[in-house]
């Protein structure tokens, strides 16, 4: 069975699948407050917003879907156990993730009908970390690179966490 996103992107038609814009900047103009991310120490830790806040997420999602996005990417960009440890919630980071699918397939559901023919699909978005020691990216040629005095397996489990 093929899935349906593989379907459209594979039809003869070659349709244009658009993908949202950026999750944080559109939280950010939301004014949250630190209350709304669970107090100070979770202040800017837009991944613990499912919990403390999923209408602020809910808000982004349903903005880009209206917009007319076929794609709308998960609050997970910074849902690794490596990111999470700076709010120390790495923990977390399973159910932080899982939360944040849910929350983003129930919208994208809401949004497919069968008058529109149309289906809106999820990403999943990820880093290992912000900072100069936490950061880890795909290069071109499908190598993993990680910065320095950073530790491959813990890289790895960090991935692990977030694609399961």
């Amino acid at each position: 069975m093929t899935h349906p996103f593989l379907e459209r992107l594979h039809h003869p038609d070659r349709p244009v699948l658009v993908f949202d814009g950026g999750m944080g900047t559109l939280l950010q103009s939301q004014n949250l407050t630190a209350m709304d991310f669970g107090g100070e120490h979770y202040e800017g830790c837009n991944e613990y917003l499912v919990n403390t806040k999923p209408e602020a997420v809910e808000f982004v999602h349903r903005k880009y879907l209206e917009a007319g996005a076929d794609v709308i990417e998960t609050d997970t960009f910074g849902g690794t156990s490596t990111v999470l440890a700076e709010y120390d919630l790495q923990d977390q980071a399973y159910e932080l993730n899982k939360t944040a699918v849910e929350l983003a397939k129930g919208l994208t559901a809401d949004y497919s009908t069968p008058e529109t023919a149309a289906e809106g699909f999820n990403s999943g978005a990820a880093t290992i970390g912000t900072g100069p020691y936490k950061y880890v990216s795909w290069e071109p040629k499908g190598e993993l690179v990680l910065a320095r005095n950073d530790d491959y397996w813990r890289g790895m489990g960090a991935w692990e966490t977030v694609t399961r």
